[in-house]
């Protein structure tokens, strides 16, 4: 299965979710609410499904995350060309950011690479977004975030992690100090790069009291920042807390068994995380409601009830995006479809090596299904050799 394949599929489902979630999660809350400042907004929707994408499938997952969030928006809005660069832009800061989030979550400590060893594929990804966002805004903003996210994304970023080799037995929970604080880590670099692109919105050619990357009011900045940035803290320590303990496949007998098993994992991740972060998420929003006047996540609301409903789509995202990448299930339902399309191989996998292995045509040890003969291991051996 060719290696980009698993992770753009993944960013263009998360991306398409996240586009979805969001616009119904704004217009049931303005349907019951009647608050004219709560407005869905569908054309400005998904760009939380960027940062997951990237989390779960690097940075071939943000960009196609990005570009169908862009494709969405653009369908449901108004068709213009400043529309178009202004969601093509954001796609690419909050790639850059899910590659940062997702180095300092991954591994034991992050490592900063010298300029030698710095990829050509992000640094590129950040002048086009300087560009799109001069494009769109026909000024310097967006130029601090875009430099900042893309510095740091080359220094200690990753491009997502190595899929999972087998089925998961189960997830456990792995809080360190050293996890937490890579966590807090990517919050003050994520808060820090928005608040300084707020506070030079007017240095930068901006228009005072027009909404660009960042508020340009140094305390609304501010609370934003501090907002931005528990987004990418809760993110960075749910990836580094989330770890998959992968089965023994030679002791296991029934790989049907050891797929639905993986299931539940993946089940057991997105609930998991979704009652985490909406928690958190909720108490976030209460507490901008309460000092601010006004969230992140909606307009102004006075009704508590509600700011734990819009926290749980952060939530729910970051859940199915740390579960996708913990869990092989997914890997195998792509590489399913990918084989019976490309290798003429029944869709029925699992059924199709069944009935081989009940024919004498393939022996299983554990999980793991082998050709009998050895003379035909030798053949097909000798066929993959160039």
């Amino acid at each position: 299965m060719p290696g980009p394949l698993p992770r753009a599929l993944a960013g263009v489902f998360l991306g398409a979710l996240a586009w979805l979630f969001e616009g119904a999660a704004l217009t049931v809350v303005h349907h019951f609410t009647h608050d004219p400042l709560y407005a869905p907004q569908w054309d400005g929707r998904g760009g939380l499904g960027v940062l997951v994408g990237c989390l779960c499938g690097g940075l071939v997952g943000g960009l196609a995350a990005g570009a169908v969030t862009a494709l969405l928006c653009t369908a449901a809005g108004q068709v213009t060309t400043g529309l178009v660069l202004e969601r093509l832009a954001d796609s690419g800061t909050l790639a850059l950011a899910g590659l940062v989030s997702c180095g300092l979550a991954v591994g034991r400590r992050p490592v900063l690479r010298p300029p030698s060893a710095w990829d050509r594929r992000v640094i590129l990804t950040g002048l086009v977004t300087v560009c799109l966002y001069a494009a769109a805004f026909r000024n310097a903003c967006g130029t601090v975030s875009g430099l900042l996210l893309t510095v740091m994304a080359v220094v200690v970023g990753v491009d997502g992690a190595p899929p999972p080799r087998s089925p998961v037995a189960r997830v456990r929970w792995r809080w360190s100090r050293r996890g937490i604080a890579a966590g807090l880590l990517a919050g003050a670099l994520m808060g820090g790069v928005y608040l300084a692109e707020g506070l030079l919105t007017g240095v930068l050619g901006g228009e005072p009291g027009r909404y660009y990357v960042a508020p340009s009011d140094p305390v609304e900045a501010a609370w934003s920042a501090w907002q931005q940035g528990s987004l990418f803290a809760v993110a960075c320590m749910l990836v580094q807390g989330l770890r998959a303990v992968p089965v023994d496949l030679a002791g296991s007998v029934d790989a049907a068994a050891l797929l639905r098993n993986d299931r539940r994992t993946l089940a057991t991740c997105v609930v998991t995380a979704t009652v985490l972060g909406a928690a958190v998420f909720g108490a976030q929003d209460w507490c901008m409601v309460t000092f601010v006047g006004s969230r992140l996540w909606a307009g102004q609301l006075t009704a508590d009830g509600w700011l734990y409903v819009v926290g749980l789509i952060p939530a729910l995202l970051m859940g199915l995006a740390a579960g996708l990448r913990q869990t092989a299930w997914s890997r195998y339902a792509v590489a399913r479809c990918h084989l019976a399309l490309r290798a003429n191989l029944p869709y029925d996998l699992m059924g199709f090596l069944a009935d081989a292995h009940d024919r004498g045509v393939l022996r299983r040890v554990g999980a793991v299904h082998q050709f009998r003969h050895i003379e035909l291991q030798h053949r097909l051996a000798d066929a993959e050799r160039p």
